[in-house]
């Protein structure tokens, strides 16, 4: 499934045909240095980042935390991190240099073929299929590639040919002190020869911030309380850069400059001293990757479902209640929608024998491997783990007396044709029972909880980096499909959060037996 933005003008239309068609960011622009300094990194730490050059994905890493994860709504930026994945494992650290610090490696076509291009994924390997040697042994260096890229190349075609500043420039990277860098910049003139009308005029062009990832919304942001647009901001980020921090370590404006990096000069993963560290501890980054809900469900949880149970436990609340509940319900037939590794059953273990079976249905293939382990383990007979969408899975059996959905619907896409589903497949009076994290409507119906606009806002953005969807319609639309027999609204602590409360709820409602079953 490929989530489409919302476009609501031809701001938006512009900034999304950018982002959608093209490789945007060849490199990262926000400091790991700084990161890893806030974050403290420790080897039972989990990251999740933004994709974007996957510079900084490979930074975290020598800090050995657990797992990173790299998420990026442009495969091209997931693409770019394989490859220099395949790159560490695969070449010496010359080669690897001139690939991603020289953006150029003149052999690139043999290297790819027979070293890195078995590596990556299908959609990665057919876009350096297409762009590789173009973007890695063509005349323009890999840094000057991509629209970020295209934009150095034309403000360094600006500095050399418009107002012939390259010797400055060249001076002022390799300045070693802030008086020598406050030097050019004012004395030299430099700053009154660069910032000219046509560069200011440049820098608040709409196809320049969509080049650079800006989108019209940040733009707007800027723009409130700026008197001359983006340009004024970019003029002054640049007087604190060029004279106020200290230059000669700056590989962000180095690579920009120049169009590629120094051995001295360049982030810690390509340096040579990190090499053989990064070449052990590469395994640790995964591109969140997958065309459809599917792969990106398998993507994200096969390195962790070993150990998915043990912290879901004390976060996912309610659901023993709910197993629990049910199993008092007469019926022969139990489909667990979204059941992943069958923890769910663990509670009503003892009672699981009297049922004719009990289908485990969920798309993950690493979930459903250790739901098969705990059948096995527990000797549940007439239990079985299906591979299949929810949406559209029916048992042989046809119709079913229990149907549950625990913390599975906010990661169900389409979770209005999953509850239809799950209608369609209850026979007249069977039940359903369902758990799961949610936020309210602003205003709900009478009795029911009415959440603050902060709640309403920050916990579909919090669970939203981990493919988690709250919607303040499942309960609305339960009780349109079922009668209820039970709802309850509560609040959940968060483990590691003391004080922190996150809304779930727990329905259960009857096929009512006078409706259809389309």
């Amino acid at each position: 499934m490929t989530l489409i933005p919302k476009i609501d003008n031809w701001l938006d239309l512009g900034f999304h045909s950018v982002h959608r068609n093209n490789l945007v960011y060849v490199t990262c622009w926000e400091d790991p240095r700084l990161d890893r300094i806030a974050m403290k990194l420790t080897k039972d730490d989990t990251v999740l980042v933004l994709t974007s050059g996957g510079c900084n994905a490979l930074e975290y890493a020598l800090d050995e935390p657990q797992h990173i994860y790299a998420v990026d709504v442009n495969p091209r930026q997931n693409a770019l991190l394989e490859l220099k994945i395949a790159g560490i494992r695969e070449l010496d650290y010359s080669s690897f240099f001139q690939l991603f610090g020289e953006g150029h490696l003149a052999n690139f076509k043999k290297v790819y073929q027979q070293q890195l291009r078995t590596h990556l994924s299908p959609f990665a390997q057919q876009y350096w299929d297409s762009h590789g040697s173009r973007f890695f042994a063509g005349k323009r260096p890999f840094f000057f590639r991509g629209t970020t890229g295209i934009f150095a190349q034309l403000i360094n075609f600006y500095i050399d040919h418009i107002v012939q500043l390259r010797e400055e420039l060249n001076a002022l990277l390799e300045a070693k002190t802030i008086e020598q860098q406050r030097q050019i910049y004012y004395d030299e003139q430099l700053k009154d020869r660069f910032w000219k009308k046509l560069i200011r005029q440049i820098m608040n062009s709409n196809l320049t911030l969509w080049m650079l990832g800006v989108p019209p919304q940040q733009r707007q942001q800027l723009e409130s309380y700026l008197k001359n647009g983006v340009a004024e901001f970019v003029e002054e980020r640049c007087r604190e850069v060029f004279s106020e921090i200290p230059i000669w370590d700056n590989y962000f404006w180095r690579v920009f400059m120049e169009g590629k990096y120094t051995p001295s000069c360049c982030p810690e993963y390509l340096k040579e001293e990190n090499f053989h560290l990064i070449n052990v501890l590469y395994h640790l980054v995964k591109p969140i990757e997958g065309s459809n809900h599917q792969e990106r469900l398998e993507n994200f949880y096969q390195g962790q479902a070993h150990a998915y149970d043990t912290f879901r436990k004390r976060l996912l609340q309610g659901r023993e209640e709910l197993y629990q509940g049910l199993i008092e319900y007469p019926g022969e037939i139990w489909l667990d929608l979204g059941g992943g590794t069958g923890a769910n059953l663990e509670s009503i273990d003892d009672q699981i024998s009297r049922l004719q079976k009990l289908y485990i249905v969920d798309l993950c293939p690493s979930l459903l491997a250790i739901a098969q382990e705990r059948i096995a383990s527990k000797g549940w007979s007439n239990v079985e783990a299906v591979e299949a969408d929810v949406t559209q899975f029916t048992p042989p059996e046809r119709v079913v007396d229990i149907v549950t959905f625990s913390y599975s619907l906010t990661m169900i896409p389409d979770w209005f044709a999953a509850i239809d589903q799950a209608y369609r497949l209850l026979k007249p009076g069977g039940i359903i029972g369902v758990v799961d994290f949610y936020i309210s409507r602003k205003y709900p119906r009478k009795q029911w909880f009415s959440h603050s606009w902060l709640s309403r806002h920050f916990w579909p953005a919090w669970f939203g980096k981990d493919n988690v969807f709250l919607s303040a319609e499942h309960a609305p639309y339960l009780h349109y499909r079922f009668e209820s027999i039970r709802f309850i609204e509560r609040m959940a602590t968060l483990p590691f959060l003391p004080g922190v409360k996150v809304p779930y709820y727990l329905f259960i409602g009857r096929k009512k037996y006078n409706n259809n079953s389309n």
